[in-house]
Order: C-alpha cells, then structure tokens, then sequence
C-alpha cells in the first residue's frame, strides 16, 4: 500500500514543480508586458488629478525597464497605429464641433469664440491638434525620464537643452536638472 501512495505523492509533487516552474517563467514575460503596458498608459495621460503620485511610484518600481523604453517614446512619437487612432477619433471631434458650432449649444460660446472656432479649417484643426498630441507625448516621455532616468536619459536630453526651437526644451531642462539632483 505504500508504493502507490508513494508515486501519487512523486507524481503530485513533480506537477507542482512543474506548474511552479512554468508560472514563474509565465510570470516574468507578464511582467515584462506590463512594463510596456504601464509605460503607454503613462505616456497617454495626461493629468494626473485624484491620484496622488500613484503612476510615479509605479513608474519608478519599473526603473531602468522603463527608462529605454521612455527614450524610444521620445525620440520616435507615437507608433502609426497610435496616431491612426488618434485622427479617427480628431475626425469625430471636429464632426461633433461643427455639429455645436451649427446648433444653439453654440450659444454658450461667447460670439468671439464661436467666430474664432468658426474660421478654422477642418485640415488646420487636424494638424495642430495632431501636432499638440505627439508633443504631448514626447513631453510625458521626458517627464517619465525624470522619475527613471539615468545618465543615459541625460545624454539623450543634451540635444532638447540646446534647441531653443524646440517645444520640448523647457521640460528637458526641468527634468535634466531632476536627474542631476537625484543622483
């Protein structure tokens, strides 16, 4: 009687060391998803209100896993498919504007705002909404740096310090700085 109980035993134990062993390797390519997957929904939002520093503290548990991917966000924008998403929903937006401008909810503008919103062109709108979006982007990549970033973001961030042209250098000095004072 001892022998059967003997290889159920063996055998439950292998399948639990078996099942261990693919969780954990299940579990590290989860994280390493969720990484990704932090980072995009901390790239795309943009306030912050009612959370009081919970993505921060995420974000800087992440640490150097989120740091390359941060600088990828801010040197290539937001992925074709990102931005695909982002017209679409641009073009709904400027249907539903000229659907207010053309009703009375326009009443609630003021007459210089409605005239002003009224003299925009639908291709004018779409770009520099377009544009804000992927400065938007970029700009929240360098505010992530600042929380991860290392050496590596600060040399990556040298280019934004010295263009004064660019939207993006006033945040790059704010977050240089922080990285400076952090490490």
């Amino acid at each position: 009687m001892n022998t059967p109980i003997k290889k159920i035993t063996l055998i439950m134990i292998f399948f639990m060391v078996l099942g261990q062993v693919a969780y954990t390797l299940t579990d590290s390519h989860a994280e390493e998803q969720s990484v990704e997957q932090f980072v995009m929904s901390w790239l795309l939002d943009s306030c912050d209100v009612g959370e009081e520093g919970q993505s921060e503290k995420i974000l800087a548990e992440y640490g150097p896993a989120a740091e390359g991917l941060l600088i990828d966000a801010l040197n290539i924008g937001p992925d074709e498919g990102l931005i695909r998403e982002y017209q679409d929903s641009l073009q709904y937006r400027w249907k539903r504007r000229q659907e207010i401008l053309g009703s009375t909810k326009g009443e609630v503008l003021s007459k210089q705002d409605a005239a002003s919103m009224s003299k925009a062109t639908k291709d004018d709108y779409l770009k520099r909404q377009l544009d804000s979006f992927k400065v938007r982007y970029q700009e929240r990549a360098i505010k992530g740096m600042g929380i991860v970033g290392t050496d590596k973001s600060k040399s990556v961030l040298e280019r934004y310090l010295q263009d004064n042209r660019s939207l993006l250098q006033d945040t790059a000095i704010e977050v240089f700085d922080a990285i400076k004072r952090r490490q």
